[in-house]
Parts: structure tokens; C-alpha cells; sequence
């Protein structure tokens, strides 16, 4: 009975739809007119998109060499020439979990599922 009554607890809540914008900066001089990327270096930026609108909900997550490396998005499809693309924090964490650190995963993880889940944490004065 207690199982049945744990598993059964978020039915009625909101799940978050996260997006995660997965990219490398664009370095520009403007003396030359040249751009070029750091392929090296990736970010993951979430994103609300319940509303049908974006919402910023971190900042940039800058990735180490390391973990790019093991990400390996330039071999995927998902990413295209301009080095940045939308994926869902589902998507990713399928896709990508088995090569992801364990610093990316408590990050990703932080995240909460629910939107009731985010009212519990608020505190007022």
C-alpha cells in the first residue's frame, strides 16, 4: 500500500518541459572579419518552455574539454553546422547519459520535475 501511495504522489502535478540549448560561441574579430568556434567548449543553457515561450532558468553551463569530448555532439545529428541546437532535457538525458560526467548529471538533475515541486522551496519572510 505505501508503494502504491509513493508512486501515485505527483499524479495531479505539473511536469516542467525543460529545453537545453547545446552550443559553442562564436569568436568574431572585427579586425578581419573572421569568426571561428571552439569546438572544445560547449554550453548547456536550460530553458522553460511550458508556456510556448522560453524562459532563462540558468545560466550557461560551460562544459570541460573532457566532457565535450565524451559528449561528442559534432558526430550527432542533432547538431548542424552553426554549432548550436534545442534539444529537451529528456532527449538529452536519454541520449546522452551513458557519456555524460556525474558533475553534468547532478546538474541537469537539479532541476525540479514539477512546478509544485518549486513552490515547496519557496521561503517567505
Amino acid at each position: 500500500m505505501s508503494q502504491t501511495m509513493y508512486r501515485n504522489q505527483n499524479r495531479d502535478k505539473t511536469l516542467i518541459d525543460y529545453d537545453v540549448n547545446v552550443y559553442v560561441l562564436e569568436e568574431y574579430n572585427h579586425d578581419t572579419g573572421e569568426s571561428w568556434w571552439n569546438t572544445n567548449q560547449w554550453y548547456l543553457h536550460v530553458f522553460d518552455y511550458n508556456d510556448g515561450c522560453h524562459e532563462e532558468i540558468s545560466s550557461p553551463f560551460l562544459l570541460t574539454n573532457e566532457e565535450s569530448f565524451a559528449m561528442n555532439f559534432l558526430e550527432r545529428d542533432e547538431v548542424d553546422g552553426s554549432l548550436d541546437t534545442w534539444m529537451s532535457m529528456d532527449y538529452l538525458m536519454e541520449n546522452y547519459r551513458p557519456v555524460m560526467s556525474d558533475r553534468i548529471l547532478r546538474y541537469l538533475e537539479s532541476f525540479p520535475k514539477y512546478y509544485e515541486d518549486i513552490r515547496k522551496k519557496v521561503v517567505y519572510n
